[in-house]
């Protein structure tokens, strides 16, 4: 006969390390991203002082080497036409043309280009993050066991009529075993990261203050020359008519002012018979020229600027007009208010 009897306890606390141990127990620090703040921030007022740096460097680069150009150009004389002479004749026609030829610095028509950094813009943008974790479980268990062994034989018969036991014999052993176990893993993971992003745009121009010299035309010829009066107001009748007994007053319909064109020859002679053209800056305003736009025996032509019809507006002040008189190449303009 054998009887075997066992207890086992229950497993032990299964359980994330976190809920196992706390963070101080397992000696992990908590996130925090001022150390990375602390290394970036100074990288990037590194960045800024050294694009600050190199910008006024560089302007003063370009600055030195158009100087240096300026004067390689200043040294550097060349034949030019410095004045160009145009003889016209009584039609406003270029007969001759006399350039008059100067040794000029080549600065005077070739300039260097200044450079300049007008814009320079700098964005950065710095992530930091840092994360820490712990992860992992922990069993613990115990067992024990007890072993109950009994071994026995008999025998039986008849002793003097009677019943009694002739041979027999017992034994038995007991055997007591107990164990304990603990298991557990612990993981932990790190990550610390600190990344960023630069972007520079610079705009590098022309100064628009340099321009090149023009050569200086004189003409040589006949001479235009244009007067204006004041303005002059125009009536008409009005458009109703006057009430019975009444005298009709006169309406403003519109404005004029009158000019008058003198055109003579390069020694004062007048030239008569010679066609002019008359241009307004304002094509609504008539132009009323005396005998078909030619000049009378005196060289004059009279000329007459009217605002009236759509043009005019009673309720408007005059206004400005470019009144332009030309014969070919000899032109003269004037400004008048009508």
């Amino acid at each position: 006969m054998e009887t075997v009897a066992s207890n086992t306890s229950p497993t032990g606390p299964l359980a994330t390390g976190g809920a196992a141990r706390s963070a101080e127990s397992s000696g992990l620090a908590d996130s925090d991203v001022t150390d990375e703040i602390n290394r970036g921030g100074p990288a990037l007022g590194s960045l800024m002082k050294a694009i600050g740096k190199v910008v006024p460097a560089s302007q003063r680069g370009m600055d030195e080497v158009s100087v240096a150009t300026a004067q390689s150009l200043s040294n550097t004389s060349i034949d030019v036409v410095a004045i160009y002479e145009q003889v016209v004749n009584k039609n406003g026609e270029m007969e001759d043309g006399r350039p008059i030829i100067q040794k000029l610095p080549l600065i005077n028509y070739v300039m260097p280009t200044f450079y300049q950094w007008t814009r320079v813009h700098m964005q950065a943008d710095m992530q930091v993050s840092e994360f820490n974790s712990e992860n992992g479980f922990n069993v613990k268990g115990k067992r024990s066991s007890v072993d109950l062994n009994l071994n026995g034989n008999a025998g039986f018969g008849l002793i003097g009529g009677g019943l009694g036991l002739s041979n027999g014999s017992i034994g038995g052993g007991l055997d007591f075993s107990a164990s304990e176990f603990e298991r557990g893993t612990t993981a932990t993971n790190s990550v610390d990261r600190a990344a960023g992003q630069l972007h520079l745009e610079a705009t590098l121009e022309p100064r628009p203050d340099i321009t090149l010299p023009r050569p200086l035309i004189v003409q040589k010829g006949p001479r235009l020359r244009v007067t204006a009066s004041g303005v002059e107001q125009i009536q008409g009748s009005s458009p109703q008519p006057p009430p019975p007994g009444t005298t009709p007053q006169p309406t403003v319909v519109g404005r004029r002012v009158k000019l008058s064109a003198e055109f003579r020859d390069l020694d004062g002679q007048p030239i008569a018979d010679a066609p002019l053209e008359v241009r307004v800056s304002q094509p609504l305003l008539g132009i009323v020229a005396s005998n078909d736009s030619r000049t009378d025996a005196e060289g004059r032509l009279e000329i007459q600027i009217n605002r009236e019809g759509n043009a005019f507006d009673a309720t408007r002040p005059p206004e400005s007009v470019l009144v332009s008189v030309s014969r070919n190449l000899i032109s003269q303009q004037v400004s008048i208010s009508v």
